[in-house]
């Protein structure tokens, strides 16, 4: 009996053993691979951001940031998700003055392909030939998957960012934008050595 079932409990540690190598082997796979997309990506990215450059003028949708809720980590995930959406449905991107110079005094905050300035949202705004049709959403740490459909910004509208964006889904595809030409450390910082990573407070 006993001999049973020691040869039991070896087999199973055996199968448990295996389970957990098939486990492992499979996770560096699916990272492999990853980082084989995000490379193919970037490169894309680097021709439709030349493209999407050249068509601004065209752009007839605002993606829109005022709300300040948080420390500078939400306002990160908020300037990444509003950027994300701005490109993915080709939109303006306008972010209040306080928020861009609070972010500025750390990264070189590049936006210069999507974002406006304040007297031309204001043109936008305020203009009596076209009026804008303008919807806050606000989000406490969900990724709001109806926002990847195509239209879902549509033209004449100014899409406000509200709460805690925190889904790096909003603005993964403008992944290697972000990290290349937007939150890169100004000189004063990297200095300092403070810089930390983006990083969310939601749960996972």
């Amino acid at each position: 009996m006993d001999f049973s079932s020691g040869k039991y409990n070896t087999i199973l540690l055996r199968s448990v053993i295996m389970i957990i190598i098939i486990f492992i082997s499979f996770y560096i796979m699916k990272i492999k691979f990853v980082s084989l997309i995000n490379v193919i990506i970037s490169k894309n990215q680097n021709i439709s951001l030349g493209q999407n450059i050249s068509s601004e003028q065209k752009m007839t949708c605002v993606v829109y940031i005022q709300d300040r809720l948080g420390r500078l980590g939400n306002r990160m995930f908020l300037v990444a998700s509003a950027y994300g959406l701005a490109r993915l449905h080709s939109c303006h991107l306008y972010i209040e003055l306080e928020i861009i110079n609070e972010l500025k005094s750390v990264f070189i905050l590049d936006l210069s392909p999507v974002l406006i300035s304040s007297s031309t949202f204001n043109s936008l705004t305020k203009s009596s030939s076209k009026s804008m049709n303008r919807i806050s959403q606000s989000v406490v740490c969900d990724y709001i998957t109806t926002l990847t459909r195509p239209n879902a910004i549509p033209s004449g509208t100014i899409f406000e960012l509200v709460g805690y964006w925190q889904s790096y889904l909003h603005f993964a595809k403008y992944d290697e934008e972000l990290r290349q030409r937007i939150f890169v450390a100004s000189q004063s910082i990297l200095k300092k050595k403070i810089i930390n990573p983006l990083k969310s407070n939601c749960l996972n």
